[in-house]
Formats: C-alpha cells, structure tokens, sequence
C-alpha cells in the first residue's frame, strides 16, 4: 500500500526534518481520504466523506504515523537544561516501590602488626531511597473540522503539545527536587542544616568567590555514611535562574573575580572557571535569587523512567466524545535525589 507514501508526504507538508516532498504533499486531507475509501467514496459530501474517514482504519493509521514522527521530532528538538546536570539513566519496571540501597564507602584501612598482626573487621553501613513511577499524559484530538478545513497546523502543533511536553514534564520532575526539597530517606529535608548543605534566608547571597568557597568546602567535607572520612566532593555545576545569569556567567569568565576595592594589580587564575553553568527559568518561578551547586551524575538528582525508556509513548484511537481521531500522549517516570552530599543550596537572600 502507498502508506508510506502518504505519510512522508504529509511529514513534508508539516516541515519534518529529513522527509522529502512527493506526490501526496500537495493532497488535501479530502483528497486523501478519497484515495483511501476508493469506490466508497464515490458521490460522498464533505461531512459524509470525513466521517467515513475518521472511522477508517488506513486513515487513522497514517495520522497516527505522522504524529508519532511529529511527536518525537518535538521531544528531541525541545530545549531542556535538567539532563546537563542529572543523571536520566534510571530505571524502574513497574509501579511498585523501588527501594535502592547505597552501600556507606569502605571503612579506612589500618596498620597491621607484621609480627602476627590479625586484621581486624570493619563494618557497612547503608541509606535507602525509594522511587515509585507515575503515569503522566495527555490527550490531543484530531477533529473533523481540522480535516475539512485541512487545518496541517492541527499535526504540526503535535511537536509541541506532546513531543515538547513529554520532555518538558522530565524537567518538572527533576527541578521540583531542588525547589520542594522533600524528605530524604532518613527523614530529613534534602537541604537542611543536619546535611551540612543549606544557606537559609537571611545568611544567602550571590554567587561570589566567597560564596562558592563556601559550598564548596561544604561538599568536599561532606562525610561519609558511618561519620569516619570526607567525601572530597567537587561542584561541578552551578544551577541558577536567569536572573542571575549575569552575575554566574561574570564571575565564570572573571580572570579576576575578586571583590571591587580588593582588585589585585595583575590577573590571577580564576578558581571557578571550571563549573558549567546551568540556567533554568523553574528556578527563576521559584526564587529568582537561590542557586546551587552540583556534582558529577550520580551523585546527585536521577531521573527514572519505566524500562529505562524516556522517548514518549502514543496511542491512537477514533473518538466517540469528538468527532475526530484522538492521540494520547504518555511518559512514565519520577525523580529522586540519590545523596544529599552531592548537592549545595545558598538561599540568595
């Protein structure tokens, strides 16, 4: 069948990437839903010939085709900032609890005497986190009047409001960590005093050389699960809203980021050259003067998704409630922050 065909025409017709105009390209819905119907079509009106080609397998197929290649086109072209900085490689398999265990580092070795000396046991702790995965979606109709009007933009808007969306949602999920600063798995808020990675309201301030002195001596000293050794932790992102864009990208580029009055006669290395900057307009929605620093994936926020499949999921079905074809859109995930000592937050203000 020319399915194929139809569908490449149209995804020409809507501006996706790598699809190549043919002789379907310049067809009007109309026109292929007669094409479809054939000899069925024969002596329809407008209304009849759409209703007839809502319900017709063939034409639900193919808009269902060109909306998935929309779809995914949309998800990997959308601008997101959280998988710079966040681990995506979880997974889960269901919706159970997930409970995972992180083993405390290895106790530090001791002397043996070499005259006999036995070595003694050290002993494993652990901290537990629990992930549970949830359903989020969308539904997105096709109508009979988009066909009749051959409205194209009703399935070019599909990179948008799924593709886009899906990834979007990934963003809420692991950004939320940071601004809801839920409880870990010993109770305790993410950032609190008792995890040694907290600048409340009042103490905050910009990003300085002072500033990030201080968090990051708070994460290298951070200990490990048992209290014996410091993790020597290493920021290596700042997390920031735009607001602050200003200050973060002058402070990184600075060949002298010293305070004004304090400028040495000569250029001197900059200490925080290093640190990618990572700006999120969430951020800016929740307090458009916090910020925070980040180490390396995996020690920080991981976002998990059902089978370890991130690309969204669709569906096709004729709708009874609409006159028209509906596509449900789905992504199945949740995010957790794996170890608080990963993580810095400074208030700002």
């Amino acid at each position: 069948m020319y399915r194929k065909e139809v569908v490449d025409g149209l995804c020409a017709r809507i501006g996706i990437d790598g699809a190549e105009p043919n002789a379907y390209t310049g067809y009007t819905f109309k026109e292929i839903a007669r094409e479809i119907l054939g000899d069925e079509a024969r002596g329809l009106g407008t209304d009849e010939l759409s209703s007839r080609a809502m319900t017709s397998a063939d034409f639900s197929n193919i808009l269902a085709d060109v909306a998935n290649k929309a779809m995914l086109e949309g998800f990997e072209q959308a601008e997101e900032s959280y998988d710079l900085w966040c681990d995506t490689s979880g997974r889960v398999n269901d919706f159970r609890e997930h409970v995972f265990a992180r083993a405390s580092e290895a106790p530090s070795l001791v002397e043996i005497n070499p005259d006999g000396g036995e070595y003694s046991y050290g002993t494993v702790s652990d901290t537990k986190e629990v992930v549970t995965a949830v359903d989020y979606g969308v539904i997105v109709p096709f109508t009979r009047k988009a066909m009749v009007n051959d409205d194209i933009g009703a399935l070019a808007d599909i990179r948008e409001k799924l593709g886009a969306a899906s990834k979007r949602k990934y963003g809420d999920l692991v950004y939320s960590v940071l601004t809801t600063n839920a409880a870990m798995g010993d109770g305790t808020a993410l950032f609190h005093a008792d995890h040694g990675n907290f600048v409340d309201n009042g103490s905050g301030a910009i990003p300085s050389v002072a500033t990030l002195n201080a968090g990051s001596a708070a994460m290298a000293t951070q200990t490990d699960l048992q209290g014996i050794q410091s993790m020597h932790i290493r920021p290596e992102y700042i997390l920031a809203p735009w607001a602050l864009k200003g200050v973060v990208d002058s402070l990184l580029v600075s060949t002298n980021p010293v305070a004004p009055g304090t400028t040495a006669a000569l250029p001197v290395t900059n200490p925080w050259n290093y640190l990618a900057a990572v700006f999120d307009a969430r951020l800016d929605s929740d307090d458009a003067a916090a910020w925070y620093l980040a180490g390396r994936k995996g020690v920080t926020v991981k976002l998990f998704t059902l089978g370890g499949n991130m690309v969204p999921h669709l569906e096709t079905r004729a709708s009874w409630s609409v006159d028209g074809v509906e596509f449900k859109c789905r992504v199945t995930a949740a995010a957790k922050a794996m170890d608080y000592r990963g993580l810095y937050f400074n208030d700002g203000n």
